[in-house]
């Protein structure tokens, strides 16, 4: 009846009955889950607390009622409780990879660099190492000022996917920072292969490119951005600024005045 209600989108009745699967068993975790869900789809997480601590204290050894405790404090941004939450759930089992994973991203928002890295190497030791993992213990070198560590991470995780972006971009980032174009060059073109409708990335491709003195490259992810609707001041300065240095002016001076349009 639960799932049904569920289907109809009525997250009151849906609930209601989940909650009394509970009521005849109180280690169905999948209708647990499935109350917390209706919670969040209504945006209701003090709610979902409020019945959440009701349950622990009659099942205070539940590491999956402490794990979607821990969820709701941190929706709400409340991280000292979130990680109150997190410890208790790998106190009591010292192998759940979620509760790791959780208390590490909580870490890392209470910027605990150090301690959320310890627990993201938790979860590739317990299971198959994630991308997310590595990305994430990259950012939090990174947030440390360990340049090479950060990278080193960052390479596991698009080694580990090699079609995530976002790692890509993390390594661009840092090649940038130590002013290493050639290499960001490298590796901005791995991203954009993945996503080539991210301005971002076309941004950031512009400034290498203007770095490396490849001004007909620049050139071109300037219009790009723009093509794809990037149409900030910087962005028509940027490609009216390449087009002049090369003497390109008439056509400088016409994107001049397409910028005054918008």
């Amino acid at each position: 009846i639960g799932m049904e209600y569920l289907y109809l989108d009525k997250f009151d009745e849906a609930r209601l009955n989940f909650a009394k699967c509970l009521e005849v068993d109180y280690e169905d975790y999948s209708s647990l889950y499935n109350v917390i869900y209706c919670f969040d789809m209504q945006n209701q997480h003090t709610e979902a607390i409020e019945y959440l601590n009701n349950y622990i204290n009659k099942d205070p050894y539940s590491e999956v009622a402490w794990h979607q405790l821990g969820r709701q404090y941190f929706i709400l941004n409340n991280f000292e409780e979130a990680l109150r939450a997190f410890d208790y759930a790998v106190l009591i089992d010292e192998y759940f990879v979620g509760g790791y994973l959780e208390k590490a991203k909580t870490l890392e928002n209470l910027e605990r660099y150090e301690e959320a890295i310890e627990n993201y190497k938790a979860t590739c030791e317990l299971d198959d190492p994630t991308s997310f993992a590595y990305l994430r213990i990259g950012e939090c070198y990174k947030k440390l000022q360990l340049y090479q560590l950060a990278i080193k991470y960052y390479k596991k995780a698009v080694h580990e996917d090699p079609l995530l972006d976002k790692g890509w971009i993390a390594i661009t980032n840092l090649k940038l920072k130590q002013q290493k174009y050639k290499k960001a060059l490298y590796t901005i073109n791995k991203a954009i292969e993945i996503d080539d409708q991210n301005p971002v990335y076309w941004r950031k491709y512009a400034k290498i490119n203007l770095k490396l003195n490849a001004y007909e490259e620049a050139i071109h992810a300037f219009n790009k951005c723009i093509e794809l609707n990037d149409l900030s001041l910087e962005i028509w300065l940027g490609l009216s600024d390449v087009l002049c240095y090369i003497g390109e002016y008439e056509a400088a001076l016409k994107n001049l005045l397409k910028a005054t349009v918008y």
